[in-house]
């Protein structure tokens, strides 16, 4: 019998102040948010299901630390908190690290929850929530050296010898991006959108006219409705022509008779937000969801790189296995497509993506003319059945 189909004795640390803080405060989302109190480490993240994540483990240094996971299950049913020391982990849990899911994709996780769960539950009562959470310091997780995606980011900076985005602005990329998240993924695009920050851009403001809950940080990224309209940027951004080949395939997979995004030259910047926004919500409606394979910018403003070659593949699965995958491994995904050939050459082979399918990028067609059309087209052809095609005018309706 397996540690975790037994039931072992109450967790020491379900009834720690901060753990009880944690499991009283908001959702902490799926990345893993690093606090520390009293000398301890806490680990914090949000999951459907028991998901044990490798990089979430390994930041718990000494055998006191402890891993915080709320698990909001999709059945509806209530969401609670369970809190393991490290020591608790590998007693209970450390046959996870010799399986093939924690080599291949960081990761591991039980489609059921196992009995010995109940052992560490967190018992929040209201009365707890007034009476302990202000007595714990807040310990906010830093921003520059617990961030994880930050860290990983800085560290291949290092190497590659380039500049490191800064917390904030890899945090407005996901910002962005999760704020069109559906709330199921069932047609995933893997893509390289995200183009790294320049120099001004953490001074730059976006303002959406009637939609005050949007993100007002500006980030080179498709899902940020500045990125490419300098109308909603206060100051204007440098260089900011946008990523409309990604506009593109976002219509041609929402569908309707306007399928393209409007050009600048034959819209206003009000026919064109409408039609973007039109198109996001058709798409995070019907479970379409384009995630970056490399949580940092690879492309840089005004062109070029900033890894290339055998460096740069590393960099994309290092970055896909760490930090991106275990964002939607329990996502009910039918479909994944692979945008980009050179992001097709990095994944080559990963274990999550055995089904997944590829097409180029439009500025393939300069070797292939006509092959970016095609693959769209077969693209849209596939995920019709999960996604139907618009029938209004955007703004008009539905």
């Amino acid at each position: 019998m397996k540690p975790w189909q037994t039931r072992p004795s109450r967790g020491t640390a379900v009834d720690h102040p901060k753990v009880r803080a944690l499991a009283a405060g908001p959702d902490p989302g799926t990345a893993p948010q690093l606090h520390r109190d009293d000398g301890r480490v806490f680990v914090h993240y949000s999951r459907t299901r028991l998901y044990l994540l490798r990089d979430a483990w390994e930041a718990l240094r000494k055998p006191d630390d402890v891993l915080v996971q709320r698990i909001a299950p999709q059945d509806g049913g209530k969401p609670f908190t369970i809190a393991l020391t490290r020591a608790e982990l590998e007693r209970t849990f450390g046959e996870v690290r010799d399986t093939r899911s924690w080599d291949d994709v960081r990761c591991y996780h039980f489609p059921k929850l196992p009995p010995a769960v109940e052992a560490f539950r967190v018992v929040v009562r209201q009365a707890v929530r007034r009476a302990e959470a202000p007595r714990t310091s807040p310990t906010p997780t830093d921003p520059i050296g617990d961030d994880p995606v930050h860290a990983w980011a800085a560290e291949w900076a290092g190497r590659t010898g380039g500049t490191a985005e800064s917390a904030g602005y890899l945090a407005s990329v996901s910002a962005w991006r999760d704020v069109w998240r559906p709330q199921e993924v069932r047609v995933l695009l893997v893509a390289e959108s995200h183009v790294a920050e320049a120099p001004g851009d953490a001074g730059i403001a976006v303002t959406v006219p009637g939609l005050p809950q949007l993100p007002t940080a500006f980030c080179r990224l498709v899902y940020c409705l500045g990125y490419g309209e300098s109308g909603l940027c206060r100051p204007g951004p440098e260089s900011n022509a946008g990523t409309r080949q990604y506009w593109d395939i976002f219509g041609a997979i929402a569908g309707g008779p306007y399928a393209r995004q409007p050009r600048k030259r034959d819209s206003t910047l009000e026919e064109r937000l409408r039609w973007k926004l039109d198109v996001l919500e058709w798409l995070r409606d019907h479970g379409v969801w384009l995630v970056d394979a490399c949580v940092a910018g690879v492309y840089v403003p005004g062109g070029g790189r900033a890894a290339s070659g055998h460096t740069y593949e590393r960099m994309v699965r290092d970055s896909f296995t760490r930090h991106v995958w275990p964002m939607v491994a329990d996502e009910p995904i039918q479909q994944t497509w692979i945008i980009g050939a050179g992001v097709h050459r990095a994944l080559a082979g990963h274990p999550a993506l055995r089904t997944a399918r590829t097409i180029i990028q439009p500025q393939g067609d300069r070797a292939s003319p006509g092959r970016h059309a095609q693959e769209l087209a077969g693209l849209v052809r596939a995920v019709r059945p999960l996604v139907p095609a618009r029938k209004k005018k955007p703004g008009g309706g539905r």
